[in-house]
Parts: C-alpha cells; structure tokens; sequence
C-alpha cells in the first residue's frame, strides 16, 4: 500500500517537472519568435519589454544559455537604436549586451556569438574615446574567432564588413574588402534558406542590402546608396536603421 502511494506520487511529481520544463521552453520560445518580430523595429518599448521578459524567464531558467544569448540580443539591439540619440545608454546596453553573451559564451560558444561580442565592444570602442584601442583590439580578437568557428556564416561576415567600413584605413579598415564580405554574405543568404529554430534570424538580406547602402553613403557615392536602401525598404518598410539612421545621412549630405 506504502509503496503504491510513493509510486504515485513519483509519477505526479515527475510529471510536474516535464510539464514545468516544457511550459518554460515554450516561453523562451516565443521570446526568440517576438525578437524576430521586433528585429528591424527601431521602438524602445517593445525592446525594453522583451528585455524584461527575459529578465523574468532567466530567473526562473538560470542556466539555459538560450536565456543569456537573448537578452545579449536585445542590449545590443537597444545599444544600437539609442546610439545616436543617448550615447551614454547606448554604452550601457552595450556593456550589458558583453555580460549576457560572455555568460552565454559558457555553456555554448557559437560562431554568432563571437561575432556579437566583437560588434558590442567594437560599438564600445567608438563610444569610449579613453578605450578605443582597447576595446577595438577586443573586437578585433573576438571577429577572428568567429571566422575560426563559422567561415561561411553570414553574421560573421557582416559583422566584420561594419568593422571594415568604420575602421580608418590607417588602422586597417578597407571599404573594399567590406563590400566583398558584404556580397559574400548576401549569396550565402540566396544559397541557405534554412533558419535556425533557436539562434535569432538576423543578417539577413534586407539588413545586407542595408548595410551596403551605408558603404555607399561613406564612399559619397549617394545614387547607388539610394538602390541598395530602396532594395532593402521593399523588403521591410519600416527598417528602423534606415528610416532612422541611413535617410537622415543622406539628406545631411
């Protein structure tokens, strides 16, 4: 009799937990879908609340690395937005964006994640006239790492092209060679259409498109730049990088 009222309640306890592990994994989830859907919005809010939505899911999952990659996501996405208007949050964002992959970079060191990390501290290195060499030697560290991971991962390569576009050419930047990873990217685009179920989908081709009209616009070359972004606008209307960052150049220059 004793044993039978163990056995059963072993069976609910065990089924409590597959239950609960099951409910959390759909929420982390629907946290990855709601940062693919928020990925080209330039709105603070809804970046902010899917920042507190991680917060509470990795309190409740402290070591799921997924966790950790996500919220690193969003920082760097927030860094990103507040760049122009509020560099000083921006730096922030990017310093929390480092802590939540360094944690990530633990238990699961993927090719996307280096990437990251060197796009947060190259970010940081342009924010931080004091540490700007080192912060960019950091950078530069963790793109190399990327490309020994994942040589043809377009994340990797797009990341490594923004450095090479902003990067002077006394210090080893060369448009050129950003322009050729740039196309690089976008073939490897055209060629793998698969998307992950757990890495967040980005670098795709509306950002390369993108990010090859701001190649254009720091070259001057301002009609090309115009194709690119146009490219880029048919596919996402609202891109908040565009709408927000790339246009405005335009019309300064």
């Amino acid at each position: 009799m004793v044993k039978g009222i163990l056995a059963i309640l072993i069976f609910f306890v065990l089924s409590f937990s597959i239950s609960e592990a099951e409910s959390n994994d759909t929420e982390i989830r629907k946290l990855r879908e709601k940062i693919n859907e928020q990925y080209f919005s330039f709105d603070t809010n809804e970046w902010k609340q899917l920042l507190k939505t991680a917060t509470i899911l990795k309190k409740s999952n402290p070591s799921d690395w997924r966790i950790s990659y996500y919220s690193g996501v969003i920082c760097h996405q927030l860094g990103k937005i507040l760049y122009l208007p509020d560099a000083d949050q921006a730096y922030d964002y990017f310093d929390k964006s480092i802590d939540y992959l360094l944690e990530a970079k633990k238990k699961n060191y993927t090719a996307e994640i280096a990437a990251l990390l060197s796009s947060a501290y190259g970010k940081k290195s342009s924010l931080s006239p004091l540490k700007a060499i080192y912060f960019g030697l950091k950078a530069k560290d963790y793109i190399y790492e990327a490309n020994e991971l994942e040589r043809t991962n377009p994340k990797v390569l797009l990341i490594a092209a923004i450095h090479l576009m902003h990067t002077p050419e006394s210090f080893g930047g060369d448009k050129k060679w950003a322009e050729e990873l740039l196309n690089r990217a976008l073939k490897l685009n055209y060629r793998q259409k698969k998307v992950d179920d757990v890495m967040v989908n980005w670098a795709t081709e509306p950002e390369i498109y993108a990010y090859l009209g701001q190649l254009e616009i720091l070259k001057e070359n301002f009609p090309k730049a115009k194709l690119y972004i146009d490219k880029a606008l048919k596919l996402i209307p609202d891109y908040g990088f565009i709408l927000y960052d790339l246009i405005p150049q335009m019309e300064r220059n």
